[in-house]
């Protein structure tokens, strides 16, 4: 596939990764790295650190023994990324994250609390030990074996964190044990082919993403303490899902091509909806019963929902290339967004856990366009040493069309009342305007340097200091192959 086609996929990969077309999950794990190259050049152009995980374009990464690479791109994070072949086989590993940083601080004291019979509590304060928020805590790892045409990568993300404890005390409540969580697992798996099925292009890559999503807080009250008796396990707020979502990209299409002139078309399609499933808990006398919903539990306040999410990114994209020393490339997309869902009020009608519906019943379409123009520019200032990144975006704002038809339930009974309908139109985001300068260096045939400049914006700063400057080098990856 040429350059033009390999651009379209990964303005389509940033496209997905920002948030300009698909609905995001909320509090997402870390994603792949993004190359400075990429990066700075509005993702026209990728370098090795982009490919060499990617089940399509692998290949594309040359070298007879090894290829790594190190991404100081963040303070707090560490990128790292290996390949080799062995044989006929080959092999990619990737790590992205901070490691352990981030978790909960597990600390505690213990004291002996005298009510009745003595007991020894663990006594944690709050705010640092129990946080039903996603932390820092943020890692992926991934693998890519490629044999023949074809490669498949299985990754795993994760931003999750738990406290689980028994016998414990926090701000002078007694708890017999107390549980909280918060953030993803997310297992995925893609799969690609390194070569186009026709002379014109399409090189399909279809992935697999499996998210798991936990938030949900539970605990056991000791309601006596004379005989340090409790009140049963209780569910205070419960938000889990799971979201399946898969992915087809077709690969790019050269639809002409004229001396350095060449233009492309790209389709890209995604499809995710969300199971739920919590539970919610309700006082019978002293004690606390636990029953289970296919919705949330937010604070007590139960729903029934639904939600499907369909999108669909069509793109057409042009390279010009002059002498082999500048090149111009440039995508324009147009992300196209399909959601439905449903929420409906749920209460509990008895003491058995039962529940019905008892107030609004909405059922929501939205359907979304965000209109963006990426270009990119590189030129070789000095060829075989320094090679200049320039990049510019602009993202139309998103248009939303949405369309509300409401229902009232009263103790299960639907109401005669006629459904109410809701329609809007709304510009949610405003346009985004934004330009980037980068650098490689390459201090030989093995060792490459990327940068990113100060120029990340709409200012350039060249004789200043600080934000801005063009002196100010960031971002910086260096990978090595021999």
């Amino acid at each position: 596939m040429g350059n033009r086609a390999k651009g379209l996929v990964f303005v389509l990969i940033l496209l997905f990764v920002t948030g300009f077309a698909f609905a995001q999950r909320e509090d997402q794990p870390l994603d792949f790295l993004t190359s400075p190259t990429a990066n700075s050049t509005a993702y026209q152009y990728y370098s090795d650190a982009d490919n060499f995980i990617q089940s399509a374009y692998y290949k594309e990464v040359e070298f007879e023994k090894w290829f790594d690479f190190a991404s100081f791109a963040s303070t707090t994070n560490a990128t790292l990324g290996f390949a080799k072949y062995f044989g006929s086989v080959y092999i990619g590993a990737y790590y992205g994250g901070n490691l352990f940083r981030g978790f909960n601080n597990k600390s505690y004291t213990e004291n002996i609390r005298t009510h009745g019979t003595d007991k020894t509590l663990r006594t944690y304060s709050t705010g640092t030990t129990i946080s039903n928020t996603v932390n820092d805590n943020n890692n992926r790892i991934a693998v890519l074996v490629g044999t023949g045409d074809m490669g498949f990568r299985f990754s795993f993300a994760s931003n999750y964190d738990s406290f689980s404890d028994k016998d414990l005390e926090i701000v002078g409540i007694h708890y017999k044990e107390y549980k909280n969580a918060a953030g993803w697992f997310s297992p995925q798996f893609q799969w690609g082919m390194t070569k186009t099925l026709l002379p014109q292009g399409i090189q399909p890559t279809i992935t697999f993403d499996l998210g798991f999503y936990r938030y949900y807080t539970r605990y056991d009250v000791y309601d006596n303490m004379a005989t340090w008796d409790t009140e049963g396990i209780r569910t205070t707020n419960s938000r889990n899902y799971i979201q399946p979502e898969l992915e087809f990209n077709l690969g790019g299409f050269t639809i002409s091509e004229n001396d350095n002139l060449k233009f492309d078309i790209d389709l890209d399609y995604k499809f995710s909806f969300k199971i739920h499933r919590n539970k919610y808990s309700w006082q019978d006398g002293s004690n606390y019963k636990t029953a289970t919903i296919k919705g949330i539990n937010t604070n007590g306040s139960l729903t029934q929902d639904t939600w499907q999410n369909h999108s669909l990114i069509p793109s057409i994209g042009a390279e010009y290339i002059n002498n082999n020393r500048l090149g111009f490339s440039a995508s324009f997309g147009l992300p196209l967004e399909l959601t439905l869902s449903r929420r409906s009020v749920m209460t509990r009608y008895n003491l058995n856990g039962d529940i019905h519906k008892n107030g609004s019943d909405a059922f929501t379409t939205s359907f979304a366009i965000s209109p963006s123009l990426f270009m990119g520019l590189q030129y070789k200032l000095i060829p075989g040493k320094l090679l200049l990144n320039a990049g510019g975006r602009i993202t139309a704002a998103t248009i939303t069309m949405g369309n509300v038809s409401t229902d009232t339930y009263a103790a299960g009974v639907k109401s005669s009342t006629k459904t109410l309908k809701t329609r809007s139109l709304t510009f949610s985001t405003p346009t985004i305007t934004n330009f980037t300068i980068g650098v490689n260096f390459f201090l030989n045939e093995n060792v490459t340097f990327e940068a990113m400049t100060g120029v990340n914006g709409n200012t350039l700063n060249i004789f200043g200091a600080g934000v801005n400057n063009i002196n100010t080098f960031s971002s910086i990856l260096a990978s090595v192959k021999f």
